[in-house]
């Protein structure tokens, strides 16, 4: 458990730009919130700073309250109420902190979930990181902790983009797929023209499935004069900007996939399949790969029907 008491520090003890508890994406001296500011001014610190004192009277790390921090300094003080965590805190129980200084007024953003597994991993084993899982409202699985972990993948911007919420978590995740420049252009995207989060899944998936077929990047797609004249237009009309580009993804994709669907069935057509066969194309077209399934009464009528197909299919997969 945490050992500390509340005291009236110094504030030039605090170690500028130390973020080693800091669990939110984003620089270790945010610029002064105004509001906040205004309130500090009319009464005073309602919460103190959460700080670790790294030895008995030296320098001290901010675990918790870098906003009131920056709201302090730009009003002048040079003191103020702290809960001073003592030098003997472990580092797990200093980050088990930070993390319940968070809860204790607001959800855990998805950010912090994955900064928070990071830099715990960094004292306690797999399993033990995984045990606090549960306060996000996640399963207690390490895969539950990998998966936070890979949001970490993102560049800065999108993940302060996830942390204040205008980045949806499963865009995010979609995002992780592509290589960084499409990833960061789509961002750019969803930020200026403040994409919902539906609209955002579309963007990225649309996106990403025409580059898949066309065997190009989402960067070059959005290149095309077509996507420039709706992107490169007025932004006055945010929402109207927003419906063009959607429109336009879907007209992209659907004749493609018209005339693929259509292909297809003519193929099909020409196999003269029996009735319990059923032959599926991959996904969107995304691959050549087709699935053909063959229906049975039972065992004995599969194994009958085996004992013909079994070798016509070992000698065409060694082709």
């Amino acid at each position: 458990m945490p050992h500390g008491q509340t005291v009236l520090l110094d504030l030039a003890r605090i170690a500028a730009g130390d973020q080693r508890y800091q669990l939110a994406p984003g620089p270790a001296t945010p610029s002064a919130s105004p509001e906040l500011s205004a309130s500090i001014r009319r009464f005073g610190l309602l919460r103190p700073l959460i700080g670790h004192e790294l030895e008995p009277g030296g320098k001290v790390v901010l675990v918790d309250g870098r906003h009131r921090l920056a709201a302090l300094l730009e009003l002048g003080a040079r003191q103020a109420p702290c809960l001073l965590l003592t030098a003997d805190t472990g580092e797990a129980d200093v980050l088990e902190t930070a993390l319940e200084a968070i809860l204790a007024h607001r959800p855990v953003s998805p950010c912090e979930q994955a900064l928070f597994c990071k830099k715990i991993l960094q004292h306690l084993g797999r399993q033990q990181a995984a045990a606090f899982l549960p306060r996000f409202g996640l399963p207690p699985h390490p895969r539950s902790l990998d998966r936070l972990l890979e949001l970490l993948a993102l560049e800065e911007n999108l993940l302060c983009g996830l942390h204040d919420g205008r980045l949806d978590g499963q865009a995010a995740r979609q995002l992780i797929s592509l290589a960084a420049a499409d990833r960061l252009l789509l961002w750019g995207i969803i930020d200026r023209l403040r994409l919902s989060s539906g609209k955002q899944r579309k963007l990225v998936n649309s996106c990403r499935e025409l580059a898949l077929r066309r065997r190009t990047t989402v960067e070059l797609l959005l290149a095309t004069p077509a996507a420039q004249q709706i992107l490169g237009g007025p932004g006055d009309n945010i929402p109207q900007l927003a419906g063009r580009l959607m429109d336009w993804l879907g007209a992209e994709l659907r004749p493609q996939l018209t005339a693929a669907e259509q292909e297809f069935e003519t193929f099909r057509k020409t196999l003269g399949l029996p009735r319990q066969a059923q032959l599926c194309h991959a996904p969107s077209f995304e691959s050549d790969e087709l699935t053909l399934s063959l229906r049975f009464a039972d065992r004995k009528q599969l194994q009958a029907a085996w004992q013909l197909l079994g070798p016509v299919l070992d000698k065409t997969t060694r082709r």
